[in-house]
């Protein structure tokens, strides 16, 4: 529901609150969240055990509120009491009949038939519970519950699901939505806090949160701790911007153009997809109010300080400048002044000391006259040659007597240091926004779902994690592998992840990652409980690590074979041979008794390894291999596995042991009854042979080899069905094909018998010849005839065309090392 539709709804239309009983608590309590800011924690309730003092949910009803004030306990056994005895005009007879009428139990009421719609539930919801992996089963029984508006029943199935799948935050908004309809409006915002408990990454519920306590009512200040709790979450999400708008609406719809203020500098310090659209609401909010005035006055003040001293630096670095100017310059020697002509007795001529007495201000007195006739006023030195007139040169007085300049700082500049502020700010993020565009920009589903995510997706986030690690900024990091985990809670590889990098800095939230794994999110994933209890052995948690192991191999999937081996290593580590051996014996029981389709040579084949390396058992395995394979010849694993046994061991007789284990395995079956390995992997493992005696062992035993191979495998297999495939392609293109005939041609060449002899070309041609013409008059094809055993020739050419194949190379030359 979009924020429009839910802020339509007026507060008045929700019906009055009425009683209702307490609200069913989760089966599962919210984990606690690792790396969240401890100030937006909120204490939920996750009991039914709470206070029903402070619960809101809890309550009384107000008519039991009445009930009490007006009937106490004394009142109430004074008026049962009065009932009970009789009245004085009555007889004895009338009074034993009134009190054993009073103190008879009064029938109870027979309990209504269940409606039809109900039984469908209540059949749904165990269907549900058997199976609780199913999502649809869970969604259909959930819209069955709403409809039929009982929320006894729909606190229950609400309940019930959102413990298994708590990151659905549409569901916990529908389970408000069921409580407000109800009238039970305090359960409502009770199932608001639950979720945003279980899913505090959640824009959207945040949002619808804040949106339903709006329309209640709620205070200011109420509004905006919801908010910044909020924010303590979200506010730094790509996708942020909804919560920021909500905010922002709010305060400015209360005229709170401080906050508002304080809102734009803050939301400009985080990459958020619509931070350029934010940055130019800010420059039109800036030219609709007064900046400064809607500053705090420490704000104002720390910005006027900053405006003077750039103004005093800036001064005083033009006045250093002078200075050096002026003391750096060279000196430039004054001219002397053209000396008058003098009067006889040495003197200046009469109109120089008229001249000097006219030019100086009326108020003063004339200048006394001195020796030799010269003038000397007052203020000026003495002239002499080079010296400078101070009083009619133009130059700058000294700094230390010329007056201090006022520095003045306008309003106009103190908004203009503000808005460059938060332009640094919107640089800053802006930067960092492109860094992430392309990581955000690839999500295309930031939300949980019960379908598993596409490759590119997994990738992505893996990418993203290791882009905001390499910054080596905690907070950001966590903020992430949050968000990553609502849409990637069902893949062990991640919470693996967070675990890890956790462990490093935070024990206890890599503790609480690994609980939240296992218990809720990826808990029927056997990787996770796998990682768990290597995670609790590596921390010393013997008991836990074992329980985690216990769990996977005897409950959760006792069938996967890497679970039971990664438990009886993990015995093995504790020095309990005993336990390890019980750990895979139960495996091999329960494989045993699975029949055909189970897993049991692997689990053979394995175990005997296992005792083989970790306990050095050699002597059982050998009769172990022979027992199995007594049971179950056509086993390839338990072949396999034997043949690996006998070469890991290293002895002397190992070459001719695992030649005669491979002469046993290749051979053909002796009539069909017999089990026997398919025709491929005989084929396989007699190549295998060859190989392994040009590697090991003499010429005798490779010739053996090649001889054995070529008589029981005279064409592979594979040339036999790329020919035949081959074949009917060209027949089908010219439509001449015969389908019976060339099947049966192929299954008599795929299937060898011990006593079929090499066929000339002249019989083979005679056999197929045959096959084709029984199979188009619908007659079957002769069985065991050695003429259908081989429908193409084998070895025809004379043996003199090909020249030795080891006269080629030189002796030695593929010597192998033996044993």
């Amino acid at each position: 529901m979009t924020d429009a539709v839910l802020a339509e709804t007026p507060a008045s239309a929700v019906p009055p609150a009425v009683a209702a009983p307490s609200v069913v608590q989760p089966t599962t309590p919210a984990a606690t969240l690792a790396g969240a800011p401890q100030d937006a924690a909120t204490p939920v309730a996750s009991t039914a055990a709470s206070d029903h003092t402070t619960d809101p949910v809890s309550t009384p009803s107000a008519a039991a509120v009445e009930l009490t004030a007006v009937q106490p306990d004394s009142a109430a056994a004074a008026t049962a009491q009065a009932e009970t005895v009789p009245a004085a005009d009555t007889t004895p007879a009338e009074a034993t009949d009134a009190v054993a009428t009073a103190g008879a139990e009064e029938p109870k009421p027979e309990p209504l038939p269940m409606s039809p719609q109900m039984e469908a539930l209540l059949a749904q919801f165990a269907k549900a519970k058997e199976n609780p992996a199913d999502f649809n089963g869970w969604t259909a029984l959930i819209s069955a519950a709403d409809k039929l508006a009982d929320i006894d029943r729909i606190r229950e199935v609400y309940d019930a699901f959102l413990a298994e799948f708590p990151l659905c935050y549409g569901y916990w908004k529908k389970y408000a939505d069921a409580e407000a309809r109800s009238g039970s409006l305090d359960h409502a915002a009770h199932v608001y806090e639950r979720g945003v408990a279980s899913i505090p990454y959640s824009i959207d519920l945040w949002g619808h949160f804040a949106m339903f306590k709006q329309n209640q009512g709620a205070s200011h200040e109420e509004m905006q701790g919801l908010f910044e709790r909020s924010l303590a979450y979200v506010g730094s999400d790509f996708l942020a911007h909804g919560i920021w708008d909500k905010y922002l609406r709010y305060e400015s719809s209360h005229e709170a153009w401080q906050n508002v203020a304080a809102l734009y500098t803050r939301v400009l310090q985080n990459p958020i997809k619509e931070l350029a659209r934010y940055w130019k609401s800010l420059e039109e909010f800036s030219g609709e109010h007064d900046v400064v005035a809607l500053m705090a006055t420490e704000e104002q003040e720390a910005l006027r300080l900053s405006l003077e001293q750039q103004q005093q630096a800036a001064q005083d670095a033009k006045t250093s400048a002078a200075t050096t100017a002026a003391v750096s310059a060279p000196a430039v020697p004054a001219e002397s002044p053209a000396q008058a002509p003098l009067d006889g007795d040495g003197t200046a001529p009469a109109e120089a000391a008229s001249v000097t007495a006219a030019s100086a201000p009326a108020a003063d007195a004339a200048p006394a006259a001195v020796p030799n006739g010269d003038v000397k006023p007052e203020n000026i030195s003495e002239a002499m040659p080079g010296d400078i007139d101070m009083a009619d040169a133009d130059v700058e007085a000294p700094p230390g007597e010329e007056p201090v300049p006022v520095i003045v700082i306008t309003v106009e500049q103190i908004k203009a240091a503000w808005l460059s502020q938060r332009q640094q700010l919107y640089s800053a993020s802006s930067e960092e926004l492109e860094r992430r565009r392309s990581f955000e920009e690839a999500i295309k589903r930031p939300y949980f779902h019960i379908k598993p995510l596409d490759a590119g997706q997994l990738v992505n986030w893996m990418r993203y994690l290791d882009y905001i690690e390499q910054k080596d900024d905690h907070p950001s990091t966590i903020r992430l592998y949050e968000r990553c985990l609502v849409p990637c809670a069902s893949y062990p590889e991640f919470w693996a992840r967070y675990a890890r990098y956790l462990e490093k800095r935070d024990l206890a939230g890599a503790q609480s990652v690994v609980q939240r794994a296992t218990l809720v999110h990826a808990k029927r994933t056997a990787d996770t409980h796998i990682f768990a209890a290597h995670f609790e052995e590596r921390h010393g948690r013997i008991e836990e690590a074992r329980s985690s192991f216990a769990h996977v191999t005897t409950t959760l999937n006792p069938s996967l074979l890497t679970a039971v081996f990664a438990h009886a290593s993990f015995e093995k580590r504790q020095g309990n041979k005993q336990a390890a051996q019980e750990v895979l014996k139960k495996a091999l029981q329960r494989e045993e008794a699975a029949g055909e389709n189970s897993q049991y040579g692997l689990a053979l084949v394995a175990y005997i390894n296992f005792m083989q390396h970790a306990f050095g058992e050699e002597t059982e395995g050998r009769a172990a291999y022979a027992a199995a394979l007594e049971k179950n010849p056509s086993s390839k694993a338990v072949w396999e596995g034997a043949i690996r046994y006998e070469e890991n061991l290293r002895k002397p007789d190992t070459v001719s042991r695992v030649l005669a284990l491979y002469d046993k395995a290749t051979a053909p079956p002796a009539d069909s009854s017999t089990k026997a390995l398919a025709v491929p992997d005989r084929e396989l493992l007699s190549q295998r042979s060859v190989d392994f005696a040009e590697q090991h062992g003499t010429i005798e035993d490779v010739t053996a080899a090649e001889t054995r191979h070529a008589q029981r495998f005279k064409l592979a297999v594979k040339v036999v069905e790329a020919a035949s495939r081959k074949r009917a392609a060209e027949a089908a293109a010219s439509g001449t094909a015969q389908p019976a005939a060339k099947k049966a041609a192929i299954a008599a060449a795929a299937t060898p018998t011990a006593s079929a002899a090499p066929l000339t070309p002249t019989s083979a041609a005679a056999a197929a010849a045959a096959a084709a013409q029984a199979a188009a008059s619908g007659a079957p094809a002769a069985s065991g005839a050695p003429a259908a055993a081989y429908s193409y020739p084998s070895y025809s050419y004379p043996p003199q065309q090909y020249p030795p194949y080891y006269g080629q190379y030189p002796a030695g030359s593929y010597g192998y090392p033996g044993y």
